[in-house]
């Protein structure tokens, strides 16, 4: 008996199917029956179903089978919620109409499940985007999806970093991008006997261990260039003094050093890291510091990351600040630095190296501890 192919017989079918020859011209020519080719045409012909679909019996056959292994399965499904879970699963792949019946629901009670699940989304979206845009407000725009969600997190709000930034790219808030800076440094110092011993080590375990102190520029219309001294403390961030003006001088970091030590006093022994700017290493800078027994460390040249914690909160002034306003004055500047420093940055800005928490209550923290 001649056996033929899978692939023969289909051939045989395309060809009735595209109207060349009947059913006996195939026969003939084909060297085969025409019961063959009556029994091709029924297996692999295709037929069109009653949604419009064109496919075989063989396929057919094919989702009877599949349509009795789900109907096996679907004993274990117990609740609506399982089955309309099972059907979301398979939905696809299968008519939903089909996947209803196996699984003995109305297909109407899955739409009206289905569209409930969309109401509910829709309606927690809405309050969740309502909270972000509450938290980006208060923030000044300045934050992001990072510390947002870490805010909403705090309040009980259980959501995803992924979930919150999806809906702030939805709802067009963007954090305040950091702007290129670029002024002159500081002339070139002789930097022997000039040790780096803070080595990049950026942890204090008390306060007044490490303070570290930096100077930054800000231009105001009618002053050109002013200058802002700052002085932080590495144990939880705090700036604890700063001083502005219209000159880069050796006063205006030793008044923000005084400033600083008003604030939390000095300890013997505690190291105070600078660059190598010409106002740190002046010799009335250098003496206050031993007056204090303070310990001078200097950056490296050209290492802007042995002084990481400054150059930070430089980028994050100029990011959630300056660079997004215009001063006119320079009494204009000074209250929007008042303003961000000892309103924003000390008491209501959190950071991540601080375990979401803001300078203040790390500093409360370790006060309550020791008490």
């Amino acid at each position: 008996m001649k056996t033929y192919t899978e692939e023969f017989k289909k051939t045989i079918v395309e060809l009735y199917e595209n109207g060349n020859k009947n059913k006996s011209e195939l026969a003939r020519e084909y060297g085969t029956s025409e019961g063959n080719v009556r029994a091709w045409i029924k297996k692999y012909g295709k037929i069109k179903t009653s949604t419009g679909q064109i496919t075989s019996n063989d396929e057919i056959l094919k989702l009877q089978k599949e349509n009795q292994e789900i109907k096996s399965t679907s004993h274990i499904l117990k609740t609506t919620e399982d089955k309309i879970k099972f059907i979301d699963m398979l939905k696809d792949i299968y008519d939903v109409r089909n996947l209803c019946k196996a699984v003995k629901i109305h297909h109407s009670v899955y739409y009206y499940h289905k569209q409930n699940r969309e109401n509910s989304y829709k309606k927690a979206n809405e309050e969740l985007d309502k909270k972000i845009k509450e938290e980006y407000e208060k923030s000044k725009k300045r934050y992001g999806s990072p510390k947002i969600t870490k805010i909403l997190n705090k309040q009980g709000i259980k959501v995803s970093q992924k979930r919150v930034a999806r809906r702030m790219k939805a709802l067009g808030l963007k954090s305040i991008i950091v702007k290129k800076y670029n002024h002159k440094g500081n002339k070139k110092v002789d930097d022997t006997n000039k040790k780096n011993l803070l080595e990049q080590n950026f942890k204090a375990e008390k306060p007044s261990e490490k303070w570290v102190g930096d100077i930054t520029y800000i231009y105001t219309k009618e002053t050109g260039w002013t200058y802002l001294a700052i002085v932080m403390d590495l144990f939880d961030l705090r700036i604890i003094g700063w001083s502005y003006g219209v000159n880069m001088t050796a006063e205006l970091v030793i008044s923000a050093f005084k400033k600083a030590k008003i604030q939390r006093g000095v300890k013997k022994g505690m190291i105070f890291h600078s660059d190598l700017g010409s106002q740190y290493t002046s010799n009335e800078y250098e003496k206050i510091l031993l007056e204090n027994n303070v310990i001078h460390s200097y950056s490296k040249k050209g290492y802007p990351y042995d002084n990481a914690s400054m150059e930070s909160f430089n980028a994050i002034l100029k990011k959630e600040e300056v660079n997004v306003n215009t001063y006119k004055t320079f009494n204009e500047a000074k209250l929007a630095i008042f303003e961000f420093i000892e309103s924003w940055y000390n008491n209501v800005r959190i950071h991540s190296s601080l375990n979401y928490k803001t300078p203040d209550e790390k500093y409360k923290e370790y006060i309550k501890n020791i008490a």
